[in-house]
């Protein structure tokens, strides 16, 4: 966790709790739970939204000593696992929380202290890099609590054995694929069992991209330029083809300094968007990008300058490797959110009701956040489950106030252009409708073998 705040803390039988030379043996010990006497002065930072793990049990033994410093238990609530098994959010939560037990049933059941509807918890949430962010505190006791004192931790028992055999099913599913290669329900799509995921090849994938790019350009176009490797390459082909007088009178609108600055080292006129009226065609690369069309544009922190450019455009052409086709956005990179500086605060609580884990994105070569060219901050959101509903996800991101915009790119594109190796060798350009219907039949074919 960041700070001081964990400890390691193991609750076994026969534990001692000592503080310098003193040493307090527990009253009693058993799997479900401890009593007894905490000694020590040591302080424990209070829960918080925004606090970071790295694992399940150090905020687990963070949170026991918290509740022990302040005088109750706690227990382990509920859980939420996605349907690859894996865990993404839990509670924990005051061990006088929730009902009194009925014993109806005539079952055996722990001593245990009594229930009294105490609201007091934290949720915490899993990122897809198994970093655990606290996204709600509540801290309302409606009991006694008494400072010092150690009381009974119990653990609510779960289906643990059924949810270890649908994990390590999933596990075992994993293994008879290739590490690299995902299946139709899972996050990337491939022609072949081995993704284009060499340099050698990706640097081929974007050449041809942009080869195939420029021969939607005519002389005296207006046109956009995104930011990214490929479209660097578009802008060293068009600049070709200038030199070469196949193409005339060419201007470029572009996103930001990098892109207007190759763009008139290879002989284009580059305007700002306040001096071009409209746009013929833009050109962008994406970081993802999934069946209908919606992008997510996120690392090059231009988002917002691009989306005014998309606007001012007739057609607007997507180029993206197979390995940037998701079925679902945000799965494996965040959504890149541009934030008003003075606003960051009330924005990140905002981001944390949406459901999201936001980090301030932080800068490379200097100390600090990364600052985009209009001057504000960029917060990485990552949602566990990725995106569910895109449209309304970018609408709601802008709506709160102090958001500049989202990386979220919905019902824009005219078209998406798929770079792809296929036969092992051969480098492919098509549309994505083909390029999902090859990856369907090449499914359906490895299916039947």
């Amino acid at each position: 966790m960041e700070g001081n705040s964990a400890v390691n803390l193991v609750l076994t039988k026969d534990t001692a709790v000592s503080s310098g030379n003193e040493r307090v043996d527990d009253a009693k010990v058993d799997e479900h739970g401890v009593e007894g006497v905490l000694n020590g002065d040591e302080e424990v930072e209070p829960p918080h939204v925004g606090m970071v793990f790295s694992s399940q049990e150090e905020v687990r033994n963070y949170y026991i000593k918290y509740a022990q410093r302040q005088g109750f238990g706690i227990m382990r609530r509920s859980s939420r696992c996605g349907d690859d098994g894996k865990l993404t959010y839990f509670i924990l939560a005051c061990a006088q929380s929730g009902k009194t037990r009925s014993i109806a049933n005539k079952k055996v059941h722990f001593r245990q202290m009594p229930k009294t509807n105490c609201k007091a918890k934290i949720n915490v949430v899993v990122d897809p890099d198994g970093q655990i962010h606290v996204c709600s505190v509540v801290l309302e006791h409606n009991h006694d609590l008494s400072p010092g004192k150690l009381q009974r931790n119990i653990q609510k028992k779960s289906g643990g054995s059924r949810m270890k055999k649908r994990q390590e099913a999933k596990e075992q599913a994993r293994k008879v694929m290739h590490q690299d290669s995902k299946s139709i329900d899972g996050e990337h799509w491939s022609i072949d069992t081995i993704p284009s995921v060499t340099a050698a090849v990706q640097d081929s994938l974007r050449h041809v991209l942009a080869k195939r790019a420029v021969e939607m350009v005519k002389s005296g176009m207006v046109i956009g330029l995104g930011s990214g490797s490929t479209l660097s390459l578009v802008i060293e082909e068009l600049g070709k083809l200038i030199r070469e007088g196949k193409l005339k009178d060419i201007v470029a609108v572009g996103a930001n300094h990098q892109s207007r600055f190759v763009a008139r080292q290879f002989g284009m006129t580059t305007v700002d968007l306040n001096d071009a009226n409209d746009i013929d065609i833009v050109f962008d690369e994406v970081d993802e990008v999934d069946f209908n069309k919606n992008i997510l544009k996120c690392r090059g922190a231009v988002h917002t300058v691009q989306k005014v450019i998309y606007s001012m455009a007739k057609a607007c052409m997507i180029l993206a490797e197979d390995t940037k086709v998701v079925h679902r956005l945000g799965s494996s990179i965040p959504v890149a959110v541009e934030v008003l500086p003075i606003a960051l605060s009330p924005v990140l609580r905002r981001l944390v009701a949406l459901g999201g884990v936001p980090e301030i994105r932080s800068a490379v070569m200097k100390d600090g956040p990364v600052i985009t060219d209009l001057g504000n901050v960029v917060v990485d959101v990552s949602f566990p489950n990725g995106i569910q509903n895109p449209f309304e996800l970018e609408k709601n991101l802008n709506m709160i106030p102090g958001v500049v915009d989202n990386g979220i790119v919905t019902g824009v594109a005219t078209v998406v252009l798929v770079a792809a190796v296929k036969d092992g060798c051969n480098v492919k350009v098509m549309d994505l409708e083909e390029f999902i219907e090859l990856v369907k039949a090449r499914r359906d074919a490895n299916s039947t073998t």
